[in-house]
């Protein structure tokens, strides 16, 4: 009888095994691929301002953030202040300063230039990194 008891437990320890493996199985080849991440597209679209900062030796401190809207005068949008939460996030160990022209680096998205600034990084994707003339 307990020769029994502890088959029929072996089995549904197997069960459940098999089960539990197939759910995670099924979870993981779920989940999106990881270009799809806002934070991996901000990383990869800032890529090339932060070596540009790496370039010029400047790894800390003060970095402005200027969105299209604002450098035209209007408001700034809900999808800027997320846009500015993702640039923070992907320049650490900078501090980002939201709508600000007082850092020595200002990221813009811009084509044009700024007065006061040169342009230093251009990557062709509507974002140019700024340096203080």
């Amino acid at each position: 009888m307990i020769t029994r008891l502890r088959y029929l437990a072996a089995i549904a320890l197997v069960l459940y095994a098999i089960v539990n493996v197939g759910r995670f199985a099924q979870h993981f080849l779920t989940y999106p691929p990881r270009e799809s991440d806002d934070r991996v597209i901000w990383e990869k679209r800032l890529t090339g301002i932060r070596n540009a900062l790496i370039r010029v030796k400047y790894n800390s401190g003060n970095i402005g953030y200027m969105p299209a809207g604002v450098l035209k005068g209007k408001r700034r949008t809900e999808r800027e202040d997320v846009d500015w939460v993702q640039v923070r996030y992907a320049m650490i160990p900078l501090n980002v300063l939201q709508d600000s022209l007082d850092a020595p680096y200002v990221i813009a998205e811009s084509s044009r230039t700024v007065d006061g600034f040169e342009t230093i990084y251009d990557g062709g994707n509507g974002w140019i990194l700024l340096q203080k003339t």
